[in-house]
C-alpha cells in the first residue's frame, strides 16, 4: 500500500513540474517583444507613429511622435493590458495612461481680417482605455483603437477664453472631452 501511494505521489509530483516547465517555456516565447505602427489620436502625436516595448505578458511602454496640423508633437506612457498580450483571445481590452501632446489651438477666424493666432501644441497627462483586436492564427500584428480623455492644462484653457472674449471663434467651440484613437501596429 504505502509503494502504491508513493507511486501515485511521484506521478502527481512529475505532473505539476511537467506543467510548470510548458508554463514557463510559454512564459520565454511572450517576452519582451517590440510592436510599431502608424495611426491617428494622441498616441501618435496626432498622425504619426508609434512604438510599444511590452514586457512580459502585461504591460508595455510607448512613445509617439507625429504631426498635428499645426506642428511635429510627441507623447510617452504605459499600456497595461486587462489580459496577457499573448493571450488566445482575439481581443485585448487594455488600459493607457501618458504624457504628451493633448491640446492644440490653430488658426481661426474671426476679430480683423488681419488677425493672426498664436498656433501652439499643448502637453499634458491623458488616460483612456481601448483594445487591441488581432488574429489567433497570426499574433504578428494588431489594430488599436482606443479612447483617450485628456487632463488639459490651465494654459490651455486660459488662451483658449482669452482668444473667445476677442470675438475668435473654434469649431468644435470647445474641444472634446475624450478623443478616439487607432493604429495598426506588427512586430519586430
Amino acid at each position: 500500500m504505502k509503494r502504491i501511494v508513493f507511486l501515485i505521489g511521484c506521478l502527481l509530483f512529475s505532473q505539476m513540474m511537467n506543467a510548470q516547465e510548458k508554463e514557463d517555456a510559454g512564459n520565454r516565447d511572450s517576452s519582451t517583444r517590440i510592436y510599431a505602427g502608424f495611426g491617428m489620436g494622441l498616441d501618435y502625436g496626432g498622425v504619426g507613429i508609434n512604438a510599444i516595448y511590452s514586457l512580459k505578458n502585461h504591460t508595455g511602454f510607448f512613445v509617439g511622435g507625429g504631426f498635428n496640423f499645426v506642428s511635429t508633437a510627441w507623447s510617452a506612457g504605459i499600456k497595461v493590458a486587462l489580459t496577457p498580450f499573448d493571450s488566445n483571445g482575439v481581443v485585448i481590452p487594455y488600459i493607457i495612461g501618458m504624457y504628451g501632446y493633448n491640446a492644440v489651438i490653430k488658426q481661426a477666424t474671426g476679430g480683423s481680417i488681419f488677425s493672426k493666432l498664436e498656433e501652439k501644441t499643448f502637453y499634458g497627462a491623458s488616460f483612456g482605455a481601448g483594445i487591441d483586436i488581432g488574429s489567433r492564427k497570426n499574433k504578428n500584428w494588431y489594430l488599436s483603437i482606443s479612447v483617450i480623455a485628456p487632463i488639459r492644462s490651465g494654459e490651455f484653457r486660459d488662451k483658449l477664453e482669452y482668444y473667445k472674449k476677442q470675438g475668435y471663434k473654434f469649431n468644435p467651440e470647445n474641444p472634446y472631452p475624450v478623443l478616439l484613437s487607432v493604429g495598426y501596429h506588427v512586430r519586430f
